[in-house]
């Protein structure tokens, strides 16, 4: 006589209900933080947009060395905590982090020659000059409160 061993219905259903407590509660404690803190990211740079642009004109102009002007939005519900600025030339691009109080290497502040770099205010603008590059093309980004780094603009650069 051959004997035949199955799962129970009752092992089968308990199984059953393991597996989805199971997924349920990586889909909650994973899952759905993930999608969130995604989310909020995405919103802070929602709120940044629009709120840095490079100025063209006298201030913003490339020579031996290159001179951007930033300015920032009046509006806006995030913090500014810093700036990314990128100078893209013949292929090559450099980035620049910009924040209140400290300094950059082979950057000045356009009003005072000082090398210790100031944020603009809300509704204001600063210049920051580049020694010894000559940029093509400059991109702002912003480097929110939260430290998030939202993209903001970019501009081609004119001859000094």
């Amino acid at each position: 006589m051959t004997s035949k061993k199955g799962v129970s219905d009752v092992i089968a259903t308990v199984l059953l209900i393991m597996l989805t407590v199971a997924a349920a509660s990586i889909l909650y404690f994973f899952i759905i933080p993930m999608i969130k803190n995604m989310l909020e990211n995405s919103q802070t740079c929602h709120e940044m947009r629009g709120q840095a642009e490079i100025e063209t004109g006298e201030y913003t102009c490339a020579g031996v060395d290159t001179r951007v002007k930033v300015r920032i939005g009046e509006e806006g519900k995030q913090n500014v905590s810093g700036l990314l600025i990128t100078l893209d030339s013949s292929g090559t691009s450099r980035s620049y982090e910009i924040r209140n109080n400290t300094e950059s290497q082979g950057v000045l502040m356009l009003k005072n020659g000082l090398s210790l770099l100031e944020l603009p205010r809300r509704g204001g603008a600063e210049t920051y000059l580049f020694s010894r590059i000559t940029a093509e093309s400059a991109r702002v980004a912003i480097i929110a409160g939260n430290g998030n780094i939202c993209a903001a603009a970019e501009e081609k650069i004119e001859a000094c």
